[in-house]
């Protein structure tokens, strides 16, 4: 009950300013829009930043506001920004070629990364870029700054910047990220591209079969039944398969199936 009143206390008071000021949210948001940023999530933006404030002072002076417009990326400099990675699958060969806009932010980095292995996403992960770390703050793991919340953008990536990303926890699975390009001019990136690769894809949640795979595909393993057979067999039964050229049209889509899963699934 307690938590409900605050929630409609901050909500009537988020409301009232954007009473006070609706022009200049309209039209912020309509030039953000218009460079390619998606319109629920300029929303969430623009809210996240007017209730943090909100619970700071419970009330906002003009300097202030504009103050929040301008603390947002320089998105006329960084909207047209493509980055350019290379991600190999640690302790294989296998690896991917994607290029994602800069105004993306670190969690969607590590969708990329997990889609672009066909992983299915589901488990922990966390960043580690330099001597910092991220992590989505729903996963509440500690002392890591929350990857929503940094853009590419803000980060100064240029060729050969390295980012790691370790990818359920329990199984130890790692991608390496390199950047291969920062590029600057052209038109805007409308939706993430995988562009290359080679090996074979993610097997959830058995990473000791895949290194068998990998080896040799007639090592003999137990399958699910207690039955000892070929390991390249039962990963095809698996759909356990290596980089297809097809799987650029499908990479957007299951980046995005991602991202949604793991809003629902830390959902509040």
């Amino acid at each position: 009950m307690i938590q409900q009143l605050i929630e409609q206390h901050l909500s009537a008071i988020t409301a009232q300013i954007r009473t006070k000021y609706p022009s200049e949210i309209e039209s912020f948001t309509e030039r953000l829009i218009g460079l390619g940023m998606d319109a629920d999530q300029v929303e969430a933006d623009m809210q996240a930043v007017l209730r943090s404030l909100v619970m700071r002072n419970e009330s906002i002076s003009d300097e202030e506001f504009f103050y929040i417009l301008n603390s947002f990326p320089d998105y006329e400099q960084f909207g047209r920004q493509v980055i350019e990675f290379k991600i190999t699958l640690e302790g294989t060969k296998s690896w991917r070629k994607v290029r994602l806009p800069a105004l993306l932010n670190l969690t969607e980095l590590a969708c990329a990364a997990i889609a672009a292995f066909h992983g299915m996403g589901g488990h922990l992960f966390t960043l580690k870029l330099k001597n910092k770390q991220y992590s989505p703050s729903e996963f509440e793991l500690g002392d890591y700054e929350d990857s929503s919340r940094v853009s590419l953008c803000h980060l100064e990536l240029k060729e050969k910047s390295k980012i790691q990303i370790d990818y359920d926890l329990g199984e130890g699975w790692s991608f390496n990220c390199v950047v291969t390009k920062v590029i600057n001019e052209g038109e805007p990136l409308s939706e993430p591209e995988l562009i290359s690769g080679k090996g074979y894809n993610l097997w959830e949640d058995n990473r000791e079969y895949l290194e068998y795979l990998i080896q040799d595909p007639k090592i003999k393993v137990q399958d699910w039944e207690g039955r000892y057979r070929q390991v390249g067999k039962i990963a095809k039964e698996e759909g356990i398969t290596q980089f297809d050229m097809d799987d650029r049209e499908e990479f957007p889509l299951e980046m995005h199936l991602l991202q949604e899963l793991y809003e629902q699934a830390y959902k509040a």
